[in-house]
């Protein structure tokens, strides 16, 4: 008998999935009066126990990039599906979300580029969404522009908004490159930014420094989230600023996003990832919490002695 395999993944860059499963007994038995949970540490060991009938089922989030590198004998005893599973997003850091979008950390002044809301929104342009389908999760996802999982009751009126604006899977590297530029000219000429924020050859500086985003990775999805970090990483230094990346784990990068506050400036972007929840016909409420200030996922998370982001 086959075993089964549930597996979860996914990317509001993308959304996806690989699932395996049980096939039908043919015969059914009665009702299971016991089930026997085992804990595997490694993720390899629990895909080889399933494979070789040790267990049922490994009920556990694996990628495309895994699944694609099983040899063909091990796959040969397990059933693939594709279903909904999650997504990845970028969170930004905006404080202060307005001019001159300066930040005082520890006594000195930053320039925080993603303060800028234009900035922020060429990024849509700046990433291929495909190209993270295709060469990052191996094909197994899709490109995705809102929190709503397309396919699911509900969610087309909010998708459709991408194709309003003019946003599509593959960018425009060239538009978001013209429209980043573009924004950081327009606040170079500020009075309070002025001969302090300056193009100086490939890079822009900010009192003579290079400006710098500071990117939290999750170091612990090595196949997934470590390589769209990366590729992304490369992306945003084509508009001329540098990137930090910060190759943390799960803890710290929660802690510091979801509980830290963004006046601290320790942070400027973050690899998000979010399971993909129930099957649902009404979304208003997935809509506050990805997007409203108030529901407490946003940076500052609704913490009063935080910087809270609002629209």
């Amino acid at each position: 008998m086959k075993k089964c395999l549930c597996t979860l993944m996914g990317l509001i860059i993308i959304s996806s999935v690989l699932a395996l499963m049980t096939e039908g007994a043919e015969q059914k038995g009665p009702l299971a009066d016991k089930v026997y949970i085992n804990v595997r540490m490694q993720e390899e060991i629990g895909l080889k126990d399933t494979a070789e009938e040790l267990t049922d089922i490994f009920f556990y989030g694996v990628g495309g990039p895994v699944i694609s590198g099983l040899d063909q004998a091990t796959r040969d005893k397990l059933d693939l599906y594709t279903v909904p599973s999650g997504s990845w997003s970028l969170l930004f850091n905006p404080i202060p979300n307005q001019s001159p979008y300066l930040v005082k950390a520890d006594g000195k002044d930053y320039f925080n580029p993603f303060a800028i809301r234009a900035v922020r929104f060429a990024l849509n342009d700046l990433i291929n969404r495909k190209y993270i389908v295709d060469e990052i999760l191996f094909g197994a996802g899709g490109p995705t522009f809102t929190m709503a999982t397309p396919g699911q009751p509900g969610t087309s009126k909010y998708n459709l908004l991408a194709n309003r604006m003019g946003l599509t899977e593959e960018g425009d590297e060239k538009k978001a490159l013209s429209d980043i530029t573009a924004a950081l000219e327009s606040a170079a000429a500020l009075p309070e930014l002025m001969g302090r924020l300056v193009k100086n050859g490939a890079w822009w500086t900010f009192d003579q420094e290079p400006v710098t985003i500071k990117f939290l990775i999750r170091v612990d999805d090595p196949q997934g989230r470590l390589k769209e970090g990366e590729y992304i990483a490369q992306q945003i230094e084509k508009a001329g600023m540098k990137v930090e990346r910060l190759l943390w784990d799960r803890a710290k990068c929660s802690n510091t996003v979801y509980s830290g506050n963004p006046a601290a400036y320790q942070w400027n972007l973050y690899t998000e990832g979010w399971g993909a929840g129930a099957t649902r016909a009404f979304w208003e409420h997935i809509v506050a919490q990805m997007y409203a200030p108030w529901y407490g996922y946003m940076p500052g998370g609704k913490n009063p002695e935080n910087w809270n982001y609002q629209h």
